[in-house]
């Protein structure tokens, strides 16, 4: 029985496009007229995507499983670990988004490849090659999977997920470098799939950019998907156009680019790079104008004294975000399980430590 409303169902519209997704999932429950809305409506969809909050980062904590090669992955809001509230096995237990019976016994979950508009892409692996599926941490809905890719035999594979906003589409890329040496150099391979396609398509044998890339996933900011590279023992980004589907390549800021590590991040919108700064500094720095490498500011030195540690922090991949009102700085180490925040505005350090007894633990800040 459909519940009528005393407001105009426009106004019920401005009202839902405000709450939190959790909140929404609960309210598609009211009536068939919300569900449609909340589930299907591509226009309130955006709406909503649009007035989230952009500050709403989560942690992926991923389960490795102990029988075989499969993972499986919780979200864990940040705001829980600025409150002090530790992620452990008795706080998620009841909240595994994948159930093993729903999955094809010849399919592993292997690994996150990156986050847009509050979609997770996933990627696994089983007889017939790579495959793909993007996940909603909040309603728990998965896409159907992609077709299996077939690695190219001797090369190093480089995933990326991002958003084609003119297309309204989803597209997975996937970097098949061929390193040769310095001398002979190499190939680079790209495919890309659209979600929902029956295919992969292949781009460009030769880009004319280097192909000893950082052993990382591509970030989608300003439309493209970009990645660390060497060229000539030189650092540069290589960066792969979205929707264009062309490439480009932009310089690091002055004094960066031989450096022996350097680490890119999004943050607020803005591609941004971290490196060590003479063992004594780790240094953030923000480019303002995506693809304009003029604009890259310096936006935080913090002395790692402040960090109460020294210059190994940097010898392991760390994933950083500013939280709340970008007075919070949030450091997570990819493996391990521990997480260190900082409070820009004080200088104040906590460590948070990951329980390692039932799970282990890999991050993903998305």
């Amino acid at each position: 029985m459909e519940i009528e409303f005393v407001l105009p169902f426009e106004l019920w519209i401005e009202i839902l496009s405000w709450l939190p997704v959790k909140t929404l999932m609960r309210f598609s429950c009211v009536s068939k007229s919300w569900k449609s809305l909340i589930y299907q409506d591509r226009d309130f969809k955006k709406l909503h995507l649009d007035r989230s909050p952009k500050n709403n980062n989560q942690v992926i904590l991923t389960l490795q499983k102990p029988l075989f090669s499969g993972r499986t992955f919780f979200p864990f809001p940040v705001r829980r670990l600025l409150q002090d509230q530790e992620p452990s096995s008795s706080s998620i237990i009841d909240d595994i988004p994948f159930e093993e019976e729903d999955e094809d016994e010849e399919d592993n979950y292997h690994d996150t490849i990156g986050s847009c508009n509050g979609l997770v892409c996933l990627y696994g692996i089983n007889d017939h090659g790579l495959w793909f599926r993007l996940w909603n941490p909040a309603t728990r809905f998965r896409f159907h999977k992609s077709p299996p890719l077939d690695a190219v035999i001797g090369s190093t594979l480089h995933f990326a997920f991002g958003y084609d906003h003119s297309r309204d589409t989803y597209k997975v890329v996937v970097l098949c470098s061929i390193y040769y040496g310095r001398r002979l150099g190499g190939q680079l391979l790209t495919m890309v799939h659209c979600i929902g396609d029956s295919c992969w398509r292949q781009i460009s044998r030769d880009p004319g950019l280097p192909v000893e890339l950082d052993h990382t996933n591509g970030l989608f900011v300003g439309g493209c998907v970009n990645w660390v590279a060497l060229d000539d023992l030189q650092r540069r980004i290589v960066s792969f156009d979205i929707h264009d589907e062309t490439y480009q390549s932009l310089s690091l800021p002055k004094g960066t680019s031989e450096l022996p590590y350097v680490e890119i991040q999004v943050l607020g919108n803005c591609l941004c790079l971290f490196h060590d700064d003479n063992r004594t500094h780790f240094v953030g720095w923000k480019m303002t104008e995506y693809g304009v490498p003029e604009s890259w500011t310096r936006m935080l030195s913090i002395s790692y004294q402040h960090f109460q540690c020294n210059d190994v922090i940097l010898r392991h991949r760390w994933l950083v975000c500013l939280c709340g009102d970008g007075n919070i700085l949030m450091l997570a180490k990819d493996e391990g399980g521990l997480v260190i925040i900082f409070n820009l505005s004080d200088n104040s350090v906590k460590y948070i430590k990951f329980p390692q007894k039932d799970f282990g633990w890999v991050l993903r800040i998305t």
